[in-house]
Parts: structure tokens; C-alpha cells; sequence
């Protein structure tokens, strides 16, 4: 009955729906920018929407001088002085690194070394080095760059300085042209480059250096920071900076006026925000007897279990001299690895605070003390870019939380000082001084929402801890406001936004359960969001349960990711966060949370209560936060019944109708909203840099294809017939027109960045044509 029931209502409602999507997607977009094939019998592709990468068994250090020999490579020698010796004390790769030695008048020249004519040759051509201090100099030390003949004019074609006033690692990469293009240059440039003097800064020191490489493309992306502060003009969209601006940001000073003291009524509030966070990490005397706790303590142990054993993998060692040394670490759009996030902040840094905090083992205090000093010694430091800081911190969440968690024990041995300064740095904590910050993306608001909320919980109650909160907030709801254009995460119509489109199975649902978290954490103090801020996380949440059925939501909104199953399912908790964080209750949102709300589903006992690690883009899974969404859901609020009726979403250019519990989506494309996103494979020197190709068959995802969601327990689009990984024909999507392409020709985008498309067309009416047909 249901079926027929279906087909009566869905063929007398499609013909308006299609009309209304067109019209709707113009008129919308104009408001923001004041501004055919022959069906053919194609076998199926493939298994379909991610493809493997190619890997390389050669390793990533094969260009990189790293002093692995049994003694210094001729090619380095000092001049008027000096000593270079091999080391063991300190390596970025391998067990050695070099050690030199100078004096007053002396400095290091390298003469050809490998690789340095090849990058000269090329336009983003330049060099890649770490540098270790065991002790900081106030001075700069000056790279020169020539031929011979150049070198000895005194005529260096490039030169660039690199401050040293640090400890620890320092990573750097530069480019030659745009950071050590030297503006008295009288050469011709014809001559090949054949040297590098190093001067440096002081009449005496030492320094340690490693993994020099001199390569053919420098990112974009690298990054400007305390040792390298340049204003590249041509790099980040010609702003200036680098992708992150970290440094620009650290330099801004608070807009905001001091206040004269911090009143009562402020100090109850940190304190009451406090208290609710820690209770949402480890609960409130749970119940474990509760299956849905019971599930995650068990998770949560595992967790431990595992972040314990890779603790001791690193073996981590102190030397005589109180130096902490373990395996070398780098970002994650390094080119080499193992990475500060991926493999020791997500992996390591909570469960040794866990099994200190929750299980008691005083070693595991120790442990986490030791973990925070290595990586500070690897790089991860206040002004410190790591060579290109591109997205670290959506790798770092577990850093971020053990600060705070462990800042009694930080601050009693003397280091909460060293970690705030750089939880400062890493979160761009400056952007709060802004009084136009810019656009904050989905990723912005799903990681350092947080970072920057514990950061200030972490200082010392005061006038300037009132004022970094004030500004935190203000910026807050400068993020979570509806942003016009392709900028910003929440939209007009309350769909999720990322890289310039909609973003439905990832990136937005995150940070519409962070923003929701924060609301939480929040309300009824002086601190609390805006009304404005509220009412829009709690549009985009009710929106997003809309255009899902029950926890799926339609392919042509998946971006990158159009086989993941169950999204919804991974943000219950946000519902009863926003439910909770208003009095009374709110209903509405109570009555959403209880119709996601089913314990026996698999999609929340497989799906979301055995969550409890750090190793995703946000911490969100934690024992308290299960305790909450048990807490509403045994008050009694009644589940609501299955959205009905017909939503327009302008910004995917997407219709929805939905009746009792089916649901059907049909999705376009135009000027303003992208076809689909679509990542080739990248190869990779080191095997995890490798990247898998992702969505490289969707190109038909938006081409007015039609998605039926009708049928299943609970409905789900594998029982209606999208099983994207099991013989799914990428050529032929229900309701869509499109050109029926071979498989090499389908997958052909090739490149590490996502690639999406756009029409000339401000409608997206021809895009949709062929669904009328399908139902028919």
C-alpha cells in the first residue's frame, strides 16, 4: 500500500516540484549576488566511487640530504672558521643531522649540492630544511644563493634570512623567486646555480640541520611564521600570507576595551562552562548498565588500550642534557611522515589522559608530561609553521583538548604557559581581534570553535580572560551567521555549505553539531549565543533531518562521499544539545531528537555508540555526551512525526517532497551551484600521503538526477536501490540526461585538488528535465 500510495501523490506533485526548483535556484542566487545522450548498454564500472592510489616503494627522502653517511658530505664546508660534525643528539630523519659550529667571521658553504640547478630551472622552484636549536638566538642567519662567478662578485641572485630565536625543530620551505629574489641582483641569471653560503647571526653558536631539499615546486601553501615572515602577495588569493594566515593573525592585537575587573557573575559562568564541558568528557556518574553507555565505555577502553600501546611504539627518549628525542614528525601536507596528528594527536595524546583521568594510573600522567615535550621539541611550538600549516588542525583535536584537560598538571611542572601560546598560534586565536575576520568555513567551525573556547577556560580568571571571552563570542556569531555567496557554512536556506557548494554527508553536519555543542556549553550565562546564532543551528539542524530519510541523505548532496551511509545517525546528539540548551526545553527540537532517537537501531549501536576515539576531524563522541542525549530522552518528550510536504533548497538547486515516510530529492546544477566534487588518485613517495580517488564516477550526480528513498527499516537508499559500491551503472542516474561516457573517459580529472563545475546558466531548470520521465 505504501508503494501505491507513493506513485499516486509523487506523479501529480513532480511536474511543480521541477518548476519550483528552476525558479527558485535563480531567484535565490540573484538575491545573493547583486552580483543529451543515446541511451547505450554500458557495463558497470568498476568499484565505483573511490579508486586506489598509486604508491611508490622509493621513500619520500629520496631528494633530501639528510647526513645519513658515516661522515659530513663533501659537498658542505665552513669557511674562516668553525666546525661541522654528524650528530645523533637530534635528527629529523633517520638518526643523524648535522652539526655546525661557527665563529665569528666564519660560514657554511655548500657547493652543487644535488638537485639545486633543477630548481632554479623552475618558477615555483626552491628549497625545504630543518633546523634545530638547542638554544635560542635573538638574530637572523642568511641564506645566499648564486653561481660561482656570482658568489664571488658578492652578487648572490637569491637571498633570504631565517630568524632562529627558538628551540626545538623549525621547518621551512621556500621559494626562490617570490622569497629570496634578490632586488639588487646585477647578474643575468643565465648561469646555473651552484652555491649556498649560510652566514650566521651571532659571534658564536651552533646549530643543527637536516632534511635539506632543493626541489622543483614549492607549495603555495607553505607557510609564514616566526622564522620566515614574509608577506607573499602572490600566494592565498593575493592577501598575502598562506593558506592558514597564522601569522598574520597572531600579530592583531584585542579591539575590544579591558574591563576593570572580573565581576562575580562572569566568574560563575566560567565556572558553570567549565563544569558542563568536563561533564560532557567524562559524564556524571554514568550508568553502564545503560546499554548505549555500556557500548561506548567499552569503546572508550579500546581506545585507551590502543593509544597506550602506540605510546610505547614511539619509544621516547631523554638524554643526560634533559632532551627529548622519538620519531621524527610532520604535518599532514608534508611530504613526508609519520605526522603530529594523524599518528600521535589523535592517537595518543586523550587516551593517555583517560587512562590517568578516568582509570587513575598516575604513570599515564607522567607519560602524557613526556608526550607534551616531544612534541613541543618536534615543532609543534607558538610561531612554529611546520613548513606548511595546510589543515593541521583538522588532524590535532586530541592537543587540543589534553591542554586544557591536563592544565593543573601543565601548569605545576611549568609548561601551560608553552601550550597556551601555542593552542593560540594553531587556532589563529587573533581572528577574534578582527573587526571584519572574513568568512569562517565549515572546517573552522567543527575544530576550532572548540580549541578557541578552551583556550580561554584555560587562562587565569581576570579582566583579559573576560575580554578574549567577549571576543570569542563575538566571532562566534559572526561564524554561525547566514553567509551570502559561496563564503561561510550555514545558508539562506539553511543547508550546510563547504568548498563553494552544499555539503551534506561531511564537513557541514560536523559543524552543525559542534556549533550546537558550543550553544550548549553556553547558555543562560552572560556568555551565551545570540539569539540569531541559536535560531540559525537550530534551522540547520531541523533542515538537515528534512532533506534526510531516515539517517541517509540524497547522493547529489554527498560531495566527495556518495556511498557513506548513515550521517544523521553521527549527529543525534546535536539535537538534544540544542533541545537542552534553551528553557524550558525545546520541543521542537526534543521532538526531532526522539524520532532520530532509536537504541535497537544499527545505525546508532553500530554507528554512533561505539564511537568514542579522536582519530575523525572533530572530538564530538564522548561518555557525557551520551549521557545527555539519555537524559532528554527519558523525559518523555514525544517523537515527532516524519517531516511532510515540499522544500525548496536554492543553494543545491534541490527539490524535496516528502509524504508519510518517503522521500524524493531531486538535485541540479547551474552558474551558482556546482555538479559534483570529484578527487583523482594521488601518488605519494611515503605510502599515508597517498591519497584515494573519491567520487571519480559522480559526474552525473546533479544532472537532474532523481533519488527515491521510499523503503527499508529504518528507509534507507541501499534498500531503495543505490548500492553505489555493488554494480551501480555511473552512467545512467534515474531521471538525469546525460552523455554515456567509457569508464577512462568518465575518470579522466586528474590532480590533488577537488573538481567541481559550474554552468553559465543562472537556472537550473534544463539540469532536471529528466526526471519527469522516471516517474512516469
Amino acid at each position: 500500500m505504501r508503494s501505491a500510495r507513493f506513485k499516486r501523490r509523487a506523479v501529480g506533485l513532480v511536474t511543480a516540484l521541477l518548476v519550483l526548483v528552476a525558479a527558485a535556484v535563480t531567484l535565490f542566487w540573484n538575491r545573493l549576488h547583486t552580483e543529451g545522450g543515446e541511451a547505450l548498454q554500458t557495463p558497470a564500472a568498476p568499484p565505483v566511487h573511490m579508486r586506489k592510489a598509486a604508491i611508490r616503494d622509493d621513500g619520500s627522502f629520496k631528494k633530501a640530504e639528510s647526513f645519513e653517511g658515516d661522515e659530513v658530505p663533501p659537498a658542505w664546508q665552513t669557511e674562516g672558521g668553525g666546525r661541522l660534525a654528524l650528530s645523533e643528539a637530534h635528527y629529523k630523519h633517520g638518526y643523524r643531522s648535522l652539526r655546525w659550529q661557527w665563529e665569528k667571521g666564519s660560514k657554511l658553504v655548500v657547493r652543487k649540492p644535488q638537485y639545486l640547478e633543477q630548481a632554479d630551472g623552475s618558477k615555483r622552484g626552491g628549497m625545504k630544511l630543518w633546523l634545530y636549536n638547542e638554544k635560542a638566538v635573538d638574530g637572523t642567519t642568511t641564506f645566499r644563493l648564486g653561481s660561482e662567478q656570482d658568489m664571488a662578485g658578492s652578487d648572490p641572485r637569491y637571498v633570504f634570512e631565517i630568524g632562529l630565536n627558538f628551540t626545538g625543530w623549525r621547518g621551512m620551505w621556500i621559494q626562490f623567486r617570490e622569497d629570496g629574489a634578490n632586488p639588487g641582483y646585477k647578474g643575468d641569471g643565465k648561469a646555473p646555480l651552484e652555491r649556498l653560503d649560510i652566514v650566521p647571526p651571532a659571534p658564536a653558536g651552533s646549530l643543527f640541520i637536516d632534511v635539506v631539499e632543493f626541489a622543483e615546486t614549492i607549495p603555495a601553501t607553505r607557510s609564514t611564521d616566526n622564522q620566515v615572515p614574509y608577506d607573499r602577495k602572490r600566494s592565498n588569493g593575493g592577501i598575502g600570507g598562506t593558506w592558514d594566515r597564522s601569522y598574520y593573525w597572531s600579530q592583531l592585537q584585542p579591539d575590544l576595551p579591558l574591563p576593570e575587573r572580573i565581576t562575580p557573575e562572569e566568574k560563575r559562568a566560567f565556572e558553570t562552562i567549565a563544569s558542563r564541558y568536563e561533564q560532557w568528557i567524562y559524564g556524571d556518574r554514568p550508568d553502564y548498565t545503560q546499554e548505549p553507555l555500556q557500548i561506548r565505555g567499552q569503546a572508550l577502553q579500546s581506545f585507551i588500550a590502543k593509544g597506550l600501546q602506540k605510546y610505547e611504539q614511539l619509544g621516547l627518549k631523554r638524554d643526560s642534557n634533559g632532551y627529548i628525542t622519538g620519531p621524527p614528525l610532520f604535518s599532514s601536507r608534508s611530504t613526508h611522515g609519520p605526522e603530529f596528528g594523524e599518528d600521535v594527536a589523535r592517537a595518543i595524546f586523550l587516551p593517555l589522559v583517560f587512562d590517568y583521568k578516568i582509570n587513575g594510573r598516575e604513570a599515564s600522567r607522567n607519560k602524557a608530561l613526556d608526550l607534551f615535550d616531544y612534541f613541543h621539541d618536534q615543532g609543534w611550538a607558538d610561531g612554529s609553521g611546520l613548513e606548511t600549516l595546510d589543515h593541521e588542525t583538522n588532524r590535532t583535536n586530541g592537543y587540543f583538548h589534553a591542554v586544557y584537560l591536563m592544565r593543573k598538571e601543565l601548569k605545576e611542572t611549568g609548561r601551560l604557559t608553552r601550550e597556551l601560546a601555542a593552542v593560540r598560534w594553531y587556532t589563529n586565536f587573533g581572528k577574534t581581534y578582527a573587526a571584519d575576520p572574513g568568512e569562517t568555513t565549515a572546517d573552522e567551525v567543527r575544530t576550532k570553535l572548540m580549541y578557541k573556547l578552551l583556550y580561554v577556560l584555560a587562562l587565569d580568571d581576570g579582566p583579559e580572560k573576560v575580554r578574549e571571552m567577549k571576543g570569542l563570542v563575538r566571532w562566534v556569531n559572526r561564524a554561525l551567521a547566514v553567509a551570502p555567496g559561496f563564503a561561510g557554512t550555514i545558508k539562506e536556506d539553511f543547508m550546510g555549505f563547504h568548498h563553494r557548494g552544499v555539503y551534506m554527508s561531511a564537513y557541514a553536519p560536523q559543524a552543525f553539531h559542534m556549533a550546537a555543542l558550543i550553544a550548549y556549553l553556553l547558555h543562560d550565562t552572560p556568555f551565551a549565543l545570540s539569539k540569531q546564532s541559536t535560531d540559525n543551528v537550530r534551522g540547520a539542524l531541523l533542515t538537515f533531518r528534512t532533506v534526510s530519510n531516515k539517517y541517509d541523505v540524497p547522493v547529489g548532496v554527498s560531495g566527495r562521499f556518495p556511498a557513506k551511509d548513515g550521517i544523521a545517525n553521527e549527529i543525534v546528539p546535536a539535537y538534544a544539545y540544542m533541545a537542552l540548551a534553551s528553557e524550558p526545553v525545546d520541543k521542537e527540537m526534543a521532538g526531532a531528537f526522539m524520532r532520530l532517537w532509536d537504541p535497537k537501531s544499527p545505525y546508532l549501536k553500530q554507528g554512533l555508540f561505539p564511537n568514542a576515539d579522536s582519530s575523525d576531524v572533530s572530538y564530538l563522541d564522548t561518555i557525557g555526551g551520551l549521557q545527555l542525549a539519555l537524559k532528554l530522552a527519558g523525559m518523555g518528550f514525544p517523537a515527532e512525526r516524519s517531516p511532510q510536504g515540499y522544500w525548496m533548497k536554492p543553494s543545491a538547486a534541490m527539490g524535496i517532497m516528502r509524504r508519510d515516510d518517503w522521500m524524493v530529492s531531486v538535485k541540479g546544477w547551474s552558474q551558482y551551484v556546482f555538479d559534483f566534487e570529484s578527487q583523482a588518485p594521488k601518488a605519494a613517495d611515503a605510502a599515508q600521503k597517498a591519497q584515494g580517488g573519491q567520487n571519480v564516477y559522480g559526474r552525473y550526480n546533479g544532472y537532474g538526477a532523481m533519488q527515491i528513498m521510499a523503503v527499508g527499516e529504518p528507509v534507507n537508499k541501499k534498500n531503495n536501490g543505490y548500492g553505489l559500491d555493488n554494480g551501480w551503472d555511473w552512467n545512467r542516474w534515474p531521471g538525469a540526461t546525460t552523455k554515456h561516457l567509457p569508464w577512462a573517459e568518465r575518470s579522466r580529472r586528474t590532480g590533488s585538488k577537488p573538481v567541481r563545475l559550474r554552468t553559465k546558466r543562472s537556472s537550473a531548470a534544463s539540469r532536471a528535465k529528466g526526471a519527469t520521465a522516471y516517474l512516469r
